[in-house]
């Protein structure tokens, strides 16, 4: 086995260990983002002023909770395995890794906004009608 394919095989073994690219991971990164999103716009979807984020911004919310997710798992378990190798090396095989992994990246990312802009739309809507509901019981 040459190097590229050690390398390959264990990027590969090291994302199945981290579950970095497993439905779980991609349904807290989806969860986290919504939360990001309707806490920081939380005031305007309280006043009905809130319009959905464009998808550059969901992706980019997506792209930056990836990165930590890929930071906390990826690179520790990394660092775990090659506890000796330089920080110029280890920059380099991470970013093999990632290399290796862009297409499906890239794959899972879209599928991640798409599922944080459909879940931003249930929540707000939730947080209206309940928003709607309380006026409707304490006012006259």
């Amino acid at each position: 086995m040459n190097d590229k394919e050690r390398l390959v095989h264990f990027s590969d073994s090291i994302l199945n260990d981290c579950g970095y690219f497993e439905e779980n991971s991609l349904k807290r990164i989806a969860k986290t983002c919504t939360k990001l999103m309707i806490s920081e716009k939380f005031d305007d979807i309280c006043q009905g002023n809130f319009d959905l984020p464009s998808p550059e911004e969901i992706e980019e919310c997506v792209i930056e909770e990836m990165r930590q997710t890929f930071d906390e798992k990826v690179v520790a378990a990394v660092e775990g395995a090659f506890p000796d190798m330089d920080e110029d090396d280890m920059e380099k095989y991470l970013a093999e890794i990632e290399n290796s992994y862009r297409q499906l990246h890239d794959e899972k990312l879209r599928a991640a906004v798409t599922s944080v802009s459909r879940e931003l739309q249930i929540q707000v809507q939730s947080i209206q009608e309940e928003i709607r509901e309380l006026k409707r019981k304490y006012t006259v």
